[in-house]
């Protein structure tokens, strides 16, 4: 069984709804709806600036290693 399918099969209540639930959620709601409205810009991605990104490219399916 894959993650996804144990992520799929979680119940509603797995999620402790108390005040602190409340007060993330309320805050989670103003968040997105300022920036909905364009009041409030997320940064920007900056990951790319601080690692290097690097490409593999497997030649294990190329004709020459038959």
């Amino acid at each position: 069984m894959s993650i996804v399918d144990v992520i799929q099969q979680l119940s509603v209540n797995t999620v402790q709804v108390d005040d602190n639930y409340n007060r993330l959620k309320a805050a989670l709601d103003e968040y997105h709806s300022l920036v909905k409205s364009g009041k409030l810009v997320p940064r920007g991605n900056n990951v790319p600036n601080i690692y290097t990104t690097l490409f593999y490219k497997s030649n294990i399916n190329a004709k020459e290693c038959e």
